[in-house]
């Protein structure tokens, strides 16, 4: 496995607002349009060297995807079989390796809520209740 770092802000558990990612002390570029309203259009795209992926998710707590040209790593969140809580399960198809593994599994720790349609629709609900602040005039 690749050495990885992920910071962000956020106090209990990463985000995806001011995100670093290191793997192999090489960054990881990470841009989305939080804006945009489209479930296709809230993805989370990654550049590192030569690789681009597009990181999607599938619903609030649901599972996510993680796509690069040729490969696909899948994780699903399921009932855990002793009964208590959630377990993440995963399937990789294609020629996957240990840095498709590793950005997948990253991912399942940060908290992805940004990039599913709930959210762009709280963010268009609180924007509109929300007064915008006006500078004052000198």
């Amino acid at each position: 496995m690749p050495d990885a770092t992920y910071t962000s802000l956020g106090a209990h558990r990463p985000t995806l607002k001011n995100p670093h990612l290191l793997l192999n002390n090489t960054p990881v570029e990470l841009s989305f349009k939080s804006r945009a309203f489209r479930k296709k259009d809230r993805v989370l795209r990654l550049s590192w060297l030569d690789r681009t992926y597009d990181y999607a998710v599938t619903g609030v707590n649901k599972g996510s995807t993680l796509r690069r040209p040729g490969v696909e790593v899948a994780i699903e969140r399921k009932k855990n079989p002793s009964g208590k809580g959630l377990s993440s399960w995963g399937t990789a198809t294609g020629e996957s390796d240990a840095i498709d593994l590793a950005l997948a599994i990253i991912f399942e720790e940060v908290d992805t809520m940004d990039l599913t349609t709930y959210a762009a629709t709280l963010e268009v609900f609180n924007r509109a209740i929300t007064p915008r602040r006006h500078e004052p005039m000198d």
